[in-house]
């Protein structure tokens, strides 16, 4: 056995990223580029210009419905979780579980955003994820102080957190004014919904549990890499790198297709190095690094073909909600494209029927030289 460096880390890293299921322009993609068009009633198209534009709405229509139904089941109740004692003596910590469960969820985050986003997607996506993990972050604020004597300063400064920002000689009392710097430990579980196309997964994988390699996509600038901590020397071994560019992604165009036009392509254009945007993928993967002869779950940060961090981990901070599961296969069913034949049928029956209609009430007569009086019906308008 031998150990992997970053340089084969980053090899292997692309080598699953491009063969995973949704990297880019791949056949679900391509679905869920298409359904969100039905979704929006953009399709189908009247087959000639002057026919009725009239679209009927059923795919809109039922995966709003089945959303509402769904979304009530799981956000009905004030309580998210409820932990039921065993015993006599879990009474106390049973109930403290399930009010800090509901903080977490509730408080910190928005639960029922985060539900109906993934359940959204779960219909017109086959799969919605949730990410589920901790996140660590601070807090500094400024606390001024006026007047304190020597033994109350050093007993604040004894304080987790507490440091000097500015302060004065003391007074002939040998009072001390000033600001202190704080620094509180905001760090807690976050619940994010992640869009579709940011999440890859290897090809036949059957479930998070036991797939060998999944990964969240997202776009950051060099600003956000340095407030996470990350070593300057590697964020300067970054530069231009070539990969997918999520803002041409066709299922992101698709999404704000109502919105855009063709000069919006792309993300706010800003010269500054400080914000641009560099494609970073959190991976992980199960691998041997350490050449023990067992491999092992891996989190690990790529940006461009920089290794920014590898760590160990026990899990995947992923939750799939899949409405339509397919046994032994990660990707089940997609419920929005059964309508899209309903759909079809509809708007191509009314739109005939009002073409019809149209023809039928708004009648043209003219006479051409030498013939008898023809009937010729007046084009049909948008409406």
């Amino acid at each position: 056995y031998t150990k992997v460096d970053d340089d084969q880390l980053v090899t292997i890293l692309d080598s699953n990223i491009r063969r995973s299921i949704g990297y880019y322009d791949s056949q679900i993609s391509r679905e869920r580029s298409k359904v969100m068009d039905y979704y929006n009633a953009v399709l189908p198209k009247p087959v000639h210009d002057g026919n009725s534009k009239y679209v009927s709405q059923d795919v809109y229509d039922s995966v709003e419905a089945l959303k509402a139904a769904l979304l009530e089941t799981f956000s009905a109740g004030n309580k998210t979780v409820k932990f039921a004692p065993e015993n006599s003596d879990d009474v106390i910590v049973a109930d403290v579980c399930t009010q800090y469960t509901d903080f977490v969820c509730n408080r910190q985050n928005d639960l029922y955003s985060v539900m109906s986003t993934v359940i959204h997607d779960g219909l017109i996506a086959r799969a919605g994820i949730a990410k589920v993990f901790y996140h660590r972050q601070e807090e500094t604020t400024l606390e001024d102080f006026d007047d304190l004597p020597i033994d109350q300063l050093d007993m604040r400064l004894s304080e987790d957190g507490m440091e000097i920002e500015e302060m004065t000689e003391p007074d002939p009392m040998g009072l001390i004014s000033g600001t202190f710097r704080v620094t509180t430990d905001t760090s807690q579980v976050r619940i994010d919904a992640i869009a579709p196309e940011e999440f890859l997964i290897s090809p036949q994988a059957k479930s998070l549990d036991d797939v060998p390699f999944c990964a969240h996509r997202t776009r950051k600038t060099l600003s956000d890499l340095r407030l996470e901590g990350y070593d300057e020397k590697l964020l300067a071994k970054i530069g231009d790198h070539d990969d997918v560019e999520l803002d041409t992604d066709i299922e992101v165009l698709s999404r704000h297709n109502e919105v855009l036009n063709n000069h919006t392509f792309g993300s706010s254009y800003n010269d500054q190095d400080q914000v641009r945007n560099i494609t970073v993928y959190e991976a992980y993967l199960e691998i041997d690094v350490e050449a023990s002869g067992t491999a092992e779950l891996y989190r690990i940060i790529k940006a461009g073909n920089v290794i920014l961090s590898k760590d160990k981990v026990a899990r995947r901070p992923f939750v799939a909600f899949v409405p339509l599961p397919i046994p032994h296969a990660f990707y089940g069913s997609n419920f929005a494209t059964k309508v899209i034949s309903v759909q079809n049928a509809r708007t191509v029956l009314t739109r005939a029927i009002l073409d019809h209609t149209v023809v039928t009430t708004n009648p043209r007569y003219t006479v051409v030289k030498g013939l008898s009086l023809i009937h010729i019906s007046e084009p049909t308008r948008p409406y």
